[in-house]
């Protein structure tokens, strides 16, 4: 029988379905009965090809059996690979819908795959609390527990957020361990509302608990407040008058290098540094829009070694004045208490009841092991009653030894 050529015009290549392009073949498994070749041992192949649309369903795609640890077990039909290698070649029909695009021979060249776009991200900033006992410092660290680790943790498991990156996950304030919050903020994008984000934050983190949320503009940073408050507690055997009169020598702006471990922003403004007599202690409250790194616990040092005789007055003027090394000592971090950090956006309340049954269940556990160790302690001789306002670790500061 003899078998009839279709002849078609050599100057119409499209009628011909022939084209030249640079095939991108991507990593597909497939059978395959030859021995590897040299080809076969890397993660994609580049060619320059003319070839019809029927040897493209037939085109079989070189099959790694290794790469990286793993080993791909390749039981894929011969023909799978006319799906695999599809996206990868240019459309005869006109150009294809896409949200993303790929370079094809130094050009910029339309693509297949597909981005996802969130249209409906917003920007949530959510007021944390957390007792600083528990956490390694607030900021992370590879291997330790900290709160902004927690907090992270805790949103991708609620899948709030993927990665904080992306999301430009911020803390407003750097607090060491052993400090306590009341106020801390957190910054990130999100699809969720604010109230929905602090929930989700609540049922996933363990000790971080999101009682305030608001949305913000898209360029909030959180590092940028308008003002931060911090509270020292000690007991009632101090003097409010002695600490105020030192105190009142940091108020405005100074060159604090004797008094922070920061050694190149030096210079800040102190709005408030105040001594209060609350109920059963006193309390120390500073206000300002920025803090330097230790700058609350060495000022809580120098005052409390005026108090007590081990300096005067005139030695701290010198030390805020002069360049020279002065050094008064570093307060314990267990009483330091960050309040709240103020923004011009207003945040609002978290309605959470699960998270407030949790928080009751804790307290409820927390008094009463706080009423067994005041019973245990009047057993011992010469053992009385204790105040709640005596803190151990307040205690451990008024016996330490602050000299230079």
């Amino acid at each position: 029988m003899r078998r009839s050529l279709l002849r078609i015009p050599a100057d119409n290549a499209i009628r011909r379905n022939f084209f030249s392009l640079r095939v991108e073949i991507p990593l597909v498994p497939a059978t395959r009965s030859s021995p590897l070749r040299a080809s076969s041992k890397v993660p994609t192949t580049s060619a320059a090809s003319r070839m019809s649309v029927a040897c493209i369903a037939r085109f079989r795609a070189s099959s790694p059996i290794g790469h990286g640890s793993t080993r791909t077990s390749l039981r894929a039909p011969k023909f799978f690979i006319a799906r695999a290698t599809a996206p990868t070649f240019p459309s005869f029909f006109g150009p294809t819908r896409t949200t993303a695009t790929s370079r094809m021979d130094g050009r910029r060249a339309r693509g297949f795959y597909i981005i996802r776009e969130y249209a409906d991200v917003r920007r949530v900033a959510i007021k944390i609390a957390y007792d600083g006992g528990a956490f390694h410092g607030q900021v992370r660290q590879p291997g330790l527990r900290t709160v902004e680790g927690e907090v992270i943790h805790a949103l991708r498991r609620a899948r709030v957020i993927r990665d904080p990156k992306e999301a430009r996950f911020q803390s407003a304030s750097r607090t060491d361990r052993g400090v306590s919050a009341l106020g801390n903020v957190v910054a990130f994008d999100t699809s969720l509302a604010p109230d929905a984000a602090a929930r989700a934050l609540n049922a996933k983190s363990r000790g971080v608990w999101a009682w305030a949320a608001t949305e913000v503009p898209e360029d909030f940073n959180a590092r940028r407040a308008r003002s931060r408050w911090y509270r020292y507690t000690l007991t009632l055997a101090h003097s409010v008058d002695a600490l105020n009169a030192v105190l009142r020598l940091f108020e405005g702006e100074h060159d604090f290098r004797n008094f922070t471990r920061d050694r190149t922003r030096t210079r800040t403004r102190i709005d408030l540094a105040r001594a209060t007599k609350e109920d059963d202690s006193v309390a120390i409250d500073f206000m300002a829009p920025s803090f330097r790194w230790n700058l609350v616990r060495r000022i809580v040092a120098a005052a409390q070694r005026v108090e007590s005789g081990g300096a005067t007055v005139p030695d701290i003027q010198a030390a805020l004045s002069q360049p020279e090394k002065i050094d008064f000592g570093l307060a314990p971090p267990e009483p330091l208490t960050l309040m709240d950090v103020e923004y011009d956006e207003r945040f609002e309340a978290v309605r959470d009841p699960t998270t407030v049954q949790r928080v009751d269940s804790i307290l409820t556990e927390q008094r009463r092991i706080a009423e067994f160790l005041m019973r245990l302690h009047e057993k011992f001789p010469g053992g009385g009653r204790v105040s709640p306002s005596r803190d151990r670790d307040d205690r451990t500061f008024e016996k330490r030894d602050f000299s230079a």
